[in-house]
């Protein structure tokens, strides 16, 4: 039976690597188009149920701002790609 201690020395705990990791996922999630879409439509649903019309209004500007990161991310996977092959 495993000492409890083992997974507090294991490598999957080594707080450098682990930290990379977790910048690793954040950057591929920021610049996931797919993400901000579903949040902009998320933020749209919501907005269509809300009955005070000067939130409403708030939360359709933040689905817009969410369809303008997904621009953004395109645009920058484009440039990676672009980079990475050389055009």
């Amino acid at each position: 039976m495993p000492d409890f201690r083992d997974y507090f020395t294991s490598e999957a705990l080594n707080p450098p690597r682990l930290l990379e990791e977790v910048k690793l996922m954040a950057r591929k999630f920021a610049w996931d188009p797919a993400q901000w879409r579903f949040r902009a439509e998320e933020a749209r649903t919501v907005a269509d149920e809300m009955t005070h019309e000067e939130a409403r209004a708030i939360v359709r500007r933040i689905a817009n701002d969410y369809d303008r990161l997904a621009k953004l991310a395109e645009e920058q996977l484009l440039a990676q790609e672009k980079g990475a092959t050389g055009d």
